[in-house]
């Protein structure tokens, strides 16, 4: 969704877009994580460059429960496959915390949010991403490709299951 539709958060994106250099796009495009308890987390990944401008930067702030993040050099093509990416930062990111970065800095690195025991994840976790998009999208846009998007995945779960019970029957 894009902030336009969003009266609350002019006031964040008004001071975000006040930490950008003046060449930089505007952050136009948020999103809100949410983990509900330390078995939540996401991979390592990084921002997809398809849908981002060329020039955004990536804000993050940090709220709830102190949560690991971890950041790691991306490689391209691994010269030994499954090697692990070299480590840059693994740190508990408390509420507040804000981390920003270039899409330089995104398509060179990984970060992700690990699952931790759930003795050290005091409630629940989450924070508010900006970026900025070229092609901003309107909420019920976005609710129609959300919606699609899971269909997709649901196909693609039941073909998975599908070939499974052929090979089973197979051997």
């Amino acid at each position: 969704f894009c902030f336009r539709d969003m009266h609350c958060m002019e006031k964040m994106e008004s001071g975000l877009n006040g930490l950008l250099p003046v060449e930089m796009k505007s952050f136009n495009h948020a999103i809100f994580t949410v983990y509900e308890n330390g078995l939540d987390g996401i991979g390592e990944h990084y921002d997809k460059p398809a849908t981002l401008s060329p020039d955004s930067y990536i804000c993050v702030v940090k709220v709830g429960a102190a949560r690991r993040f971890l950041v790691s050099q991306r490689q391209v093509t691994p010269s030994v496959p499954l090697q692990p990416n070299p480590v840059i930062f693994d740190g508990l990111l408390s509420e507040g915390t804000l981390v920003f970065w270039s899409m330089k800095a995104n398509l060179q690195t990984v970060h992700s949010v690990p699952v931790m025991e759930e003795e050290f994840v005091a409630g629940e976790s989450g924070s508010f991403v900006w970026r900025a998009v070229d092609n901003c999208v309107s909420v019920p846009q976005g609710e129609k490709g959300i919606g699609q998007g899971e269909k997709k995945k649901e196909r693609a779960r039941e073909n998975k299951e599908k070939l499974a019970q052929r090979r089973e029957q197979q051997s």
